[in-house]
């Protein structure tokens, strides 16, 4: 879940940051310090692996995850169909005939309203209820391995909105009924 690609190369990059580039790395796409480190074949395969919630990105990366047949969902998608049935698909994507799979939250896909503090705010974005309402399916996933969040900058944070945002969506994504337990912490 981003509001990015982050599917760039160093040929693709204007900037040239590396942390526009993990999903194209992970895919076996890029510099070759990047794309070896542990093994020289691709970590994931295009086709168990899901953008949601992108609404800012470059004319090459798209280029380059269309062609991978990457299934990618903007938010249009997500504002039409709604999160969780968006959701829904990226799991039987992600774990369509594979071991595991893994969720990767970057708060940027979140709208700066509910998460102002990352390096890359993009409006537009998932709302904050939206977002949790939708994790709590994952703990009870079968194949659901883990949840990675990035993209927290305490700096630019206001009243620590986004840090809690982020406990948040940890326990949303980990705990069963987590909404018993927040309510319960909140109480004592």
């Amino acid at each position: 879940i981003d509001a990015h690609m982050d599917s760039h190369t160093f040929i693709s990059s204007q900037s040239g940051t590396v942390q526009g580039m993990p999903l194209a790395c992970l895919l076996g796409y890029g510099d070759r310090r990047l794309t070896s480190i542990l093994s020289s074949i691709p970590k994931i395969s295009p086709k168990h692996v899901c953008l949601v919630g992108v609404r800012s990105f470059e004319a090459d990366e798209a280029k380059l995850l269309r062609r991978l047949g990457v299934r990618t969902m903007f938010m249009q998608e997500i504002n039409e169909r709604g999160l969780s049935s968006c959701m829904e698909e990226a799991i039987a994507i992600a774990s369509q005939g594979t071991a595991g799979f893994g969720l990767s939250i970057d708060l940027d896909s979140v709208d700066p309203s509910d998460a102002p503090g990352v390096n890359t705010p993009e409006y537009g974005g998932i709302g904050k209820a939206e977002l949790l309402a939708a994790l709590e399916m994952f703990p009870h996933q079968e194949k659901y391995l883990g949840i990675e969040v990035a993209e927290l900058n305490p700096a630019l944070d206001r009243d620590q909105m986004t840090a809690k945002l982020a406990i948040e969506v940890i326990t949303a994504g980990l705990v069963k009924d987590h909404k018993y337990e927040f309510q319960r912490a909140e109480s004592s």
